[in-house]
């Protein structure tokens, strides 16, 4: 039974256009190149959503950005990000930000140093500023890094604001949407501490992440068998992510030598030892990604920590390709065994899973992923901000008949 959302309630309308505040991140400009980096895409296509539905997006972040909004407003400069996360060694024009980050298995967003820290208080400050130079009343937050932007939710004391896609720990609003049901259990299980700590809450949503169908067209489908091989023509397996043990890297290194299948990795990082059937990818852009994912005889996601989301899983999906995923974290939710791929408890369970997959209906996996496009999250999004606002003006005029017919805990 495929997981329908809660916009099926409702018709597909703008019912009132909304003002967002959007504060940006401190180690990288927000710009489609970074395209490793998820949580800058999350913002890109968000801010795409939004102003694809008549609403005005104020965003401010990194010089280089580059952002369909209403208007951008830079907070700190390219210097000032190769200064504190830059190699030393490194600080002119060979690389943008001071490192190579298609070498590195994940940017370098931690506040761990005197510099970084000063780099990120003056972002914050232009933020602030920024924010209370155009802010109305009623705009909307959107707070994307929870609780690492909240100087910026205490300065500007907007009531609206929300976190947008919850796949991180330290929620910090009222209202939050999470990427995946496990996460908002997970977070509301980890954080709930009181007598209203196993209670839900009705304004929050699980909202999952997003796709372009540009960068997922449903033409590149491939049901014929001979056309999903390498460009050597050979069968393949295919991993994409950062290259680390928690991304499960070691079990589709198993994977590969138990088939004997050639196998390909993607992504930041490095792999440890050789063999003449593994092969190395390095960072895809989106088109490489989507001409290796649509390919594939499986996409292999054995993601070992609890995962909120796992992104892959649905880029595979879109892609009409089959996913062997571990079985716990988010893909209960959304990788249904033996239709879109198959669910591993075991090493046995990705060997055998391996053997199913060409039984899979490629149209029918990609029909499913289509959910997860950005034309329909859109509305989702629209929904819950039109039930926010509903709740904000009722609170607003006092109105206590219209809020006791808006579902609403404390």
């Amino acid at each position: 039974m495929l997981n329908l959302p809660n916009t099926m309630l409702s018709d597909r309308v703008v019912k009132k256009k909304y003002r967002f505040h959007i504060p940006g991140y401190a180690h990288l400009p927000c710009h489609p190149k970074f395209y490793s980096c998820a949580f800058t895409h999350k913002i890109l296509k968000f801010c795409d959503m939004m102003m694809s539905l008549g609403h005005e997006v104020y965003f401010y972040g990194a010089e280089g950005s580059q952002v369909n909004c209403t208007e951008f407003i830079q907070t700190h400069t390219l210097k000032d990000i190769r200064r504190a996360w830059g190699d030393k060694d490194k600080q002119g024009a060979k690389w943008e930000l001071g490192y190579d980050w298609k070498a590195e298995a994940g940017y370098r967003m931690e506040p761990d140093t005197m510099e970084r820290q000063a780099v990120i208080a003056k972002m914050f400050e232009a933020q602030i500023a920024g924010i209370q130079a155009r802010k109305k009343p009623d705009d909307f937050l959107c707070m994307t890094m929870g609780i690492f932007h909240e100087p910026v939710k205490s300065a500007v004391k907007l009531l609206l604001s929300v976190e947008t896609g919850v796949a991180y720990r330290g929620v910090n609003t009222r209202f939050c949407a999470y990427e995946s049901e496990f996460q908002r259990n997970f977070i509301c299980g980890m954080q709930g501490v009181g007598k209203d700590a196993q209670n839900g809450k009705l304004y929050d949503r699980v909202i999952p992440n997003y796709f372009r169908e540009s960068e997922f067209p449903a033409e590149a489908v491939k049901t014929n068998k001979a056309d999903r091989v390498d460009k050597n023509g050979k069968e393949f397996i295919l991993f994409v992510g950062r290259m680390i043990p928690r991304k499960g890297i070691n079990i589709v290194a198993k994977l590969a030598i138990d088939s004997k299948m050639e196998t390909y990795f993607a992504g930041q990082g490095e792999l440890e030892g050789k063999r003449k059937n593994i092969h190395r990818l390095g960072v895809l852009n989106p088109e490489q990604r989507s001409w290796w994912m649509s390919r594939a005889k499986a996409v292999i996601v054995p993601t070992i920590y609890m995962e909120p989301f796992g992104g892959v899983g649905v880029e595979a999906m879109l892609s009409g390709t089959p996913i062997l995923t571990t079985n716990f974290g988010v893909f209960p939710e959304y990788n249904m065994n033996g239709v879109t791929g198959y669910r591993c408890d075991m090493m046995k369970d990705f060997r055998k899973a391996l053997t199913l997959v060409d039984d899979l209906d490629r149209t029918v996996i990609r029909k499913y992923a289509e959910r997860y496009l950005m034309e329909n999250i859109k509305w989702e999004y629209q929904r819950w901000f039109d039930e926010i606002y509903s709740l904000y003006e009722a609170i607003q005029s006092g109105d206590k008949k219209k809020l006791k017919n808006i579902w609403f805990a404390k």
